[in-house]
């Protein structure tokens, strides 16, 4: 049976009849207009017919060489598998609800257990759910389903998506039928630390995007996805954002010369300064914005804080630093007592709470100033950073500490401590790691294990923790990452596809780190600005990126924070939960936080 017949007509005849094949499996449904390509099923080409008598004889010269080597290759076959076999090369089928066909060992398990113990390996499995559907397209399952090596990305689209489009056809924008089936396709991923009982999770799900021409895809998407956003602004001023009440906050406030522009420290020079920051503070923390994220779909919620929210330094000392930076952090230190600052982090967890959102605790501006920015609460001038001190560690450690008795306090409406907001890139990651350790320890003293910590990286950095991965549940608990994402400075990108590759690169370390890595990644910033001005005029699809951006975060990790919640009217695209829309129409977010997708 290994001869094939040379002529024309056979294989024509062949050529139809997996053509009729098709056409029992496969239902094409014809395409509205606005459908593209990638909503058909996908067919594989048939193999072209002959083409007069001159071309098939051409096949006759090459087949007795096919079957010569075909028949040699399978005399060596009987000779060498079984002395594989024999040797356990050739991976098999352990039981029939686990399909395995793979050469050289791979991931064999048949347990979810067994599986995650194995590095590099996945367990994909399919939920007890009711789906009609998903018995269509893959029968028993097994196929697509049990330990396996497969890229969750590649998985949920390839494996999944692509194939049950094959079968089903149509428009999977308009069928949430067949969107719902793709999500009982699951994929977890251990940490390879046998004492941590957390594992990554996350479902295959349907993603259309809301750019022209709306083509959808399948991609994974965390099971406990963070739907969030940030309340920057509040405990740590900036006045770029222009927040109600900026104006009268930074009022007759200078700033030294080598510093941009007046930070919250230089406010803490006036007599008045205890004064205007209270009057800010109950202008800005509002029950009705709480209101607001939960109809946007909103589920966490980070708040950033300074250290002296947190605690007091004695009498007459402050952060190491040079020159007259300590004097401008006495000031910002003497604005008003930590304590006096509860009042108002106590109601932004009330109104967390009241409207089911949890909140992320994060510290965003450290002693001696871990960046030369004035989000730290006092712009130390450029270039200039103070952080990396044994004294500025030690009052980071004590301010952290505050947080998680705070976080403590509050129970599972708080979601969890950020230990470190936007470590600049020149500060020693050993030195960090010595930082976070300390941090981690005494925190533990006041949050058990499961509860979320988070280490801020950027991007391009994260593989130095990738390769290292220092901490373990045993000692440090549920560690978490995060990171944010922002296109590098320059003129507005007002091309949709330009505005999505600016940040491939800051996504290619995202995905690394996530495939990689033990930790679970949260995206804790990034921001819908640099495009235009995003007012009325303005025809740049913000809603289309804020979609694309919040499922590609969604692919490679466990969520994503927009950075704001709200800035000054004529900057939406850095208010974007707040603003009644940026650019020419709304960002339509709860849509884009649906179950279903977008």
């Amino acid at each position: 049976k290994i001869l094939v017949a040379s002529d024309c007509q056979q294989q024509q005849q062949q050529q139809q009849r997996q053509q009729h094949r098709q056409q029992q499996v496969m239902t094409i449904l014809t395409k509205p207009p606005h459908i593209v390509q990638d909503y058909s099923p996908v067919v594989a080409p048939a193999p072209p017919a002959c083409v007069g008598v001159e071309l098939c004889p051409q096949r006759l010269l090459i087949r007795p060489a096919l079957v010569a080597v075909l028949l040699l290759s399978v005399a060596a076959a009987v000779v060498v598998l079984p002395q594989f076999a024999r040797k356990g090369a050739l991976a098999y089928s352990v039981s029939q609800d686990l399909t395995i066909a793979k050469w050289g060992g791979g991931c064999q398990a048949t347990t979810e257990e067994q599986c995650l113990s194995q590095a590099g390996c996945r367990w994909f499995w399919h939920d007890d759910g009711p789906c009609d559907l998903c018995g269509t397209w893959f029968g028993d399952q097994s196929s697509v389903t049990g330990c396996r090596d497969w890229e969750p990305s590649t998985y949920c689209q390839e494996t999944i998506f692509l194939a049950a489009q094959r079968v089903s056809g149509g428009d999977p924008a308009a069928n949430a039928a067949f969107r719902a089936a793709v999500q009982h396709y699951r994929i977890r991923q251990g940490s390879g630390d046998p004492g941590d009982p957390l594992r990554k999770e996350s479902l295959c799900n349907v993603w259309c995007d809301a750019a022209p021409p709306r083509p959808c895809f399948g991609q994974p998407r965390a099971a406990d996805e963070v739907k969030g956003t940030n309340y920057g602004g509040r405990f740590l001023p900036e006045f770029f954002l222009g927040i109600p009440g900026s104006l009268a906050l930074f009022q007759d406030v200078t700033h030294p010369p080598g510093t941009a522009h007046a930070s919250l420290c230089d406010v803490g020079n006036l007599p008045d300064a205890t004064a205007r920051m209270t009057a800010f503070l109950d202008l800005n923390v509002r029950a009705e914005h709480f209101q607001q994220m939960a109809a946007r779909g909103i589920n966490v919620v980070r708040v950033p804080l300074g250290y002296w929210n947190l605690v007091d330094l004695p009498a007459g000392a402050t952060p190491n630093g040079a020159g007259a930076i300590g004097g401008r952090w006495r000031s910002l230190q003497n604005i008003m007592p930590a304590a006096s600052y509860t009042k108002w982090i106590d109601q932004v967890f009330a109104f967390a709470s009241q409207n089911a959102i949890r909140v992320l605790m994060d510290l965003h501006g450290a002693p001696g100033a871990q960046a030369d920015k004035s989000f730290t609460g006092c712009n130390p001038g450029f270039g200039n950073m103070f952080f990396d001190t044994d004294w500025n560690r030690q009052l980071s450690v004590q301010a952290v500490e505050a947080m998680a008795v705070l976080c403590q306090s509050k129970g599972a409406s708080c979601y969890g401590l950020e230990l470190l907001n936007e470590p600049d890139g020149r500060i020693p990651r050993d030195h960090l790691l010595t930082y976070y350790t300390a941090a981690i320890t005494a925190v533990r003293k006041h949050l058990p294990l499961d509860k979320p910590l988070m280490i801020m990286e950027w991007p391009d950095q994260l593989g130095w923790w990738k390769d290292r991965k220092p901490f373990n549940y045993a000692s440090h608990g549920r560690i978490l990452f995060s990171t944010h994402v922002y296109p590098a400075e320059g003129a507005d990108t007002i091309d949709q596809q330009a505005a999505r590759d600016a940040v491939a690169p800051n996504l290619a370390g995202i995905k690394n780190f996530h495939l990689g890595s033990p930790y679970p990644l949260v995206v804790t910033e990034y921001a819908l600005a640099g495009h235009g001005s995003a007012m009325p005029e303005d025809l740049f699809d913000y809603n289309s990126l804020a979609s694309w951006y919040v499922h590609q975060f969604n692919q490679f990790g466990a969520g994503s924070m927009v950075w704001n919640f709200d800035a000054k009217k004529d900057m939406p695209s850095w208010g974007p939960i707040a603003a009644p829309q940026v650019g020419s129409r709304p960002v339509d977010w709860e849509a884009i936080y649906s179950a279903l997708g977008n």
